[in-house]
C-alpha cells in the first residue's frame, strides 16, 4: 500500500496488515546494530525519536510485529534515510526510494570549502602524482596518501570515508581506536601518532571516488558517532571540510 509520503501506508492500514512490515523493520534495526556495533535499544531511539519505556515488552511487541502505527512510521522513514541501501537489500518492497539523510543534511549545512587536501605520500619520500585537471587526486591502488588539514584554532578531529553510499570511521590516529585526535591551530598532516609522526593510508581493495569528510570541532570533546555530531552542531562550533579521491587499479 502506498501512501503520500511513504512506499507503506502505516497510518490506514490494520494492525494485521502491518504486522510483517513491522517484523521487518525489526530484522532491518537488528542488521544495523550487528553492523554498527551500536546497541539496538540505542538506535529504537533514535529512530522512534523518544525514550524506550517498559524496555523488555517494547523489544517483545515490536519483534512480533505490534507497535503502534505511529511508532513503526518514524522507524521506517529512519531507517530510509540513514541505512536505505541495507534496508532496500533485506526488505526491496518497504524501501523503493532513497531519502536526504540527516547526516547528509548535517553536510551541507555545515561544509566550508577548502581546510583539506588528499596529497601522495609521494610529497614526503615517494613518487608523486599530480592530481587531474578537475582537482581529484588521483592514487593507484596500494598507492599511499595521507591529508593536509588546516585549523583557525585547536579542536577535536573525527573523519569518515564514504564508498558507494555507504560512511565508515576513519581512523585519524596510531591504532583504530583513534577515531578522535586533537590538532592544534595551523596545518596538521593526518593520520599521525601521538608525536606527529605521519602514518600513510593506502587503499588495497575498492577502485572508483572515495568522499572524506572532516569533523573540526571547537567546543568540548565530542563523541565519536555521526548522530552524536548532528546533536553537538546544535550547541557547539564545528566546522566541516571534505575532499575526494579517485582510485585506479
Amino acid at each position: 500500500m502506498m501512501g503520500d509520503a511513504s512506499e507503506f501506508d502505516w497510518l490506514n492500514t490494520s494492525v494485521r496488515d502491518r504486522e510483517e512490515p513491522t517484523k521487518a523493520l525489526y530484522q532491518i534495526l537488528r542488521e544495523v546494530s550487528r553492523q554498527s556495533g551500536i546497541q539496538f535499544e540505542t538506535l529504537l531511539e533514535q529512530a522512534q525519536k523518544s525514550p524506550m519505556s517498559h524496555a523488555e515488552d517494547a523489544l517483545r511487541n515490536f519483534r512480533r510485529g505490534r507497535i503502534a502505527k505511529e511508532r513503526a512510521m518514524l522507524i521506517h522513514e529512519w531507517l530510509a534515510k540513514e541505512h536505505f541501501d541495507l534496508a532496500q537489500q533485506i526488505t526491496p518492497y518497504l524501501f523503493q526510494y532513497r531519502r536526504v539523510s540527516n547526516w547528509e543534511t548535517f553536510l551541507t549545512k555545515h561544509t566550508v570549502e577548502g581546510g583539506v587536501t588528499a596529497k601522495p605520500a609521494a610529497e614526503f619520500g615517494l613518487a608523486r602524482r599530480d592530481p587531474p585537471a578537475d582537482g581529484i587526486p588521483i592514487f593507484r591502488i596500494g598507492q599511499e596518501f595521507l591529508f593536509e588539514l588546516q585549523s583557525s584554532a585547536p579542536a577535536y578531529v573525527l573523519a569518515f570515508e564514504g564508498y558507494q553510499n555507504k560512511w565508515h570511521p576513519l581512523p585519524l590516529g596510531q591504532n583504530e581506536c583513534d577515531l578522535r585526535v586533537r590538532m592544534p591551530e595551523g596545518v596538521s598532516l593526518l593520520p599521525c601518532d601521538g608525536d606527529g609522526a605521519i602514518i600513510p593510508l593506502a587503499e588495497y581493495d575498492d577502485t572508483g571516488e572515495h568522499r572524506f569528510v572532516f569533523v573540526l570541532c571547537f567546543g568540548p570533546k565530542p563523541l565519536r558517532d555521526q548522530s552524536s555530531l548532528i546533536t553537538y552542531a546544535e550547541e557547539h562550533p564545528l566546522t566541516v571540510y571534505q575532499t575526494k579521491t579517485l582510485i585506479i587499479a
